[in-house]
C-alpha cells in the first residue's frame, strides 16, 4: 500500500528550487509571514527562488510553509557544534 503524494490530494508539487531557496531564505531566522513579504517585493529573492520574470502574487500557499521541517542543528543531534 502508497500514501498518496500531494499531488493525489489535489495540491500540486513546488519546483525543487523554489523549495531550496525558500528552506535557504528561511534559514536568516525570520518568520514565514516575514519570508513571504520580502518574498514578494525582491526581485532578487524570486530569481534566486527561480522564478524568471517578477511575480506579483506567491505561487504557494503560505500556510504550507509551517509543513516544512525546520531543519535546525538540534534534529541532527548536534547540540553544540563548537564542540
Amino acid at each position: 500500500m502508497t500514501m498518496p503524494s500531494a499531488v493525489d490530494a489535489g495540491q500540486s508539487r513546488l519546483p525543487t528550487r523554489l523549495v531550496a531557496g525558500l528552506f535557504i531564505l528561511k534559514h536568516m531566522h525570520v518568520s514565514d509571514e516575514v519570508l513571504c513579504a520580502r518574498w514578494l517585493e525582491n526581485p532578487y529573492y524570486q530569481f534566486f527562488c527561480g522564478e524568471l520574470s517578477f511575480c506579483h502574487k506567491l505561487p504557494f500557499d503560505r500556510s504550507s510553509l509551517t509543513h516544512w521541517p525546520p531543519g535546525n542543528s538540534s534534529r541532527r543531534g548536534d547540540s553544540n557544534p563548537a564542540e
